[in-house]
């Protein structure tokens, strides 16, 4: 249901990235609610994105002071996005250098 393997769904639970500890049924198995499947959904993009776990973390621990969560999540997702623009840029810059290596061997 949320693409992510049991071992990567256990790491987390491990880093403390639910809000609320999993239940078990009786044969020790978690059962996860609707909502810690969305929070492993959006946990899951977030690191997808390069997220470190940290901010992952805060990301989440945010939502529990409803007065605040909105501000401190914004600005960790701002903050992200200015990293992820500069990476970008980085990699746009070596895929250029590429194509104008390839535009030199292909002009010989």
């Amino acid at each position: 249901m949320t693409g992510l393997t049991t071992h990567t769904l256990r790491f987390y639970e491990k880093q403390g990235l639910f809000l609320e500890p999993i239940p078990r049924d009786s044969a020790g198995r978690r059962r996860y609610s609707d909502t810690q499947i969305d929070w492993i959904r959006i946990g899951g993009k977030l690191r997808t994105a390069g997220m470190p776990l940290p901010e992952i973390r805060r990301y989440a621990e945010a939502s529990r002071d409803r007065s605040t969560a909105a501000e401190t999540q914004l600005k960790l997702l701002q903050d992200h996005e200015k990293r992820v623009r500069s990476q970008l840029a980085d990699v746009q810059h070596l895929l250029d250098l590429i194509t104008d290596k390839i535009t030199h061997h292909e002009s010989r």
